[in-house]
């Protein structure tokens, strides 16, 4: 599509003030009617936890059935946010890179236009607030010959904050992104997926959500369903020297 389509739906979107171009995750073409995951291509490496849909003003009547995306040809439906907005939440509100993302759509048959997904840029509030963080003094890694899955805990302001999944694929090591710094003391909790004998935590409770990535307050966790409190290792994290844990 040329540039020049797009951004004359942005502006018809915005009331004539062109979103930037940063903000534009990608355009799903429509082509009206009932259309079943149009997919529009992301070429952006950047992390997005938000996303929210820009149906243009003059593509009226057009109503989003579903939203979802793909990484690495996997579809997650993302959750809708925000009706007014159509602002949707890619896998709990984790930060993740996504590679397509796809809209079901139904309207008018004479409604045909471009519609922007974009970056949301106005994402805080509740349980993912902060800014992602490469902690790349510690490596988390793994010799075994599948991937390993591992969850963090950590203080923010003297809150404990708990985030998963860290995947690690096998015979790898990763650096984990998370939404604060990893120093001082933090836990961790590690499960081989298939295998609930095989796990890594040995000390105290912290929250986890299962089969799906989230971050948490600890004080907060039975406000969220699918929960439980399994036990995490404790490790002494200094900044300034590189640390390996390793989930064999």
């Amino acid at each position: 599509m040329k540039l020049l389509t797009i951004f004359a739906a942005l502006a018809a979107f915005s009331g004539g003030t062109f979103a930037s171009q940063r903000d534009l995750l990608t355009v799903i073409q429509y082509g009206g009617g009932f259309k079943q995951d149009v997919m529009g291509d992301v070429t952006s490496k950047d992390l997005v936890s938000e996303f929210r849909v820009a149906i243009p003003a003059f593509c009226q009547g057009v109503e989003v059935l579903e939203a979802a995306t793909y990484s690495e040809g996997v579809k997650d439906i993302a959750v809708l946010k925000d009706s007014a907005k159509l602002i949707y939440s890619v896998r709990g509100g984790t930060p993740m890179r996504i590679g397509k993302v796809s809209l079901t759509l139904n309207g008018p048959a004479s409604a045909a236009c471009a519609i922007p997904v974009l970056v949301n840029e106005n994402s805080g509030g509740g349980v993912h607030t902060g800014t992602l963080v490469a902690n790349e003094h510690i490596s988390l890694c793994t010799d075994r010959h599948r991937a390993v899955s591992v969850v963090t805990a950590f203080q923010v302001d003297g809150r404990w904050r708990v985030q998963g999944w860290h995947t690690i694929p096998a015979h790898s090591c990763i650096t984990p992104m998370t939404k604060g710094r990893l120093e001082g003391r933090i836990y961790t909790h590690g499960v081989l997926p298939g295998l609930i004998s095989v796990i890594w935590g040995s000390e105290r409770p912290f929250c986890v959500r299962s089969g799906m990535h989230f971050n948490v307050w600890d004080d907060e966790c039975f406000n969220y369903s699918g929960v439980s409190r399994p036990l995490f290792s404790g490790h002494d994290i200094d900044p300034e020297v590189k640390t390996t844990l390793r989930f064999n």
